[in-house]
């Protein structure tokens, strides 16, 4: 359960294997705690997989249970890097030919590539997104490091929705800004 991942949880996994299968549950509070469950993953270094529930269905039990245990292996072996899927869930059905879309796009996978403990992975994954989206490399490299570098501790990110929304938007804010509305 991704709203139940903890550290002593992922250090017991650890022991038997550096690999892990997460399946999204199909709702917001699903999804937001698998990206916790992903972010911890990888800052032990596992490499983290998914799994993907056909449209309309909430999670592993109703695919069993409206179309049996078949259902669910056939899932299970269709499993995928989670990057490589979140790469295609924002990438798919955009006009990337538009810079807006791009930058837009662009953004929101960078700050997860930023995540990405593993400089293997996070190099393979660059040179992945600028090849699809014909971009630059180095103009990429360049922006993730804007993102690494950005360690003023007045200033978060924050985001609207889920990443996996399409209208998710990640935006700096200032702490400070934040503290004084609140009182």
């Amino acid at each position: 359960s991704g709203t139940a991942l903890t550290e002593n949880q992922i250090k017991i996994l650890e022991r038997y294997t550096k690999n892990s299968v997460m399946c999204f549950d199909s709702d917001v509070a699903g999804i937001m705690a698998s990206e916790r469950g992903v972010e911890m993953l990888w800052q032990n270094e596992m490499n983290v997989k998914v799994i993907i529930l056909p449209k309309g269905i909430k999670d592993p039990d109703e695919l069993i249970k409206k179309f049996g245990k078949e259902a669910w292996v056939e899932a299970i072996n269709k499993k995928m890097n989670f990057m490589d899927y979140f790469l295609n869930k924002n990438l798919d059905n955009k006009d990337i030919e538009k810079i807006d879309v791009k930058r837009q796009v662009i953004e929101k996978i960078l700050i997860w590539l930023k995540k990405m403990v593993n400089p293997i992975d996070q190099d393979y994954y660059l040179k992945n997104l600028a090849g699809r989206l014909d971009v630059n490399e180095n103009s990429l490299r360049e922006s993730l490091a804007k993102i690494k570098n950005n360690k003023n501790p007045g200033h978060f990110f924050v985001k609207k929705k889920s990443i996996i929304d399409d209208e998710s938007v990640w935006r700096q804010v200032d702490k400070q800004k934040i503290i004084s509305e609140r009182l």
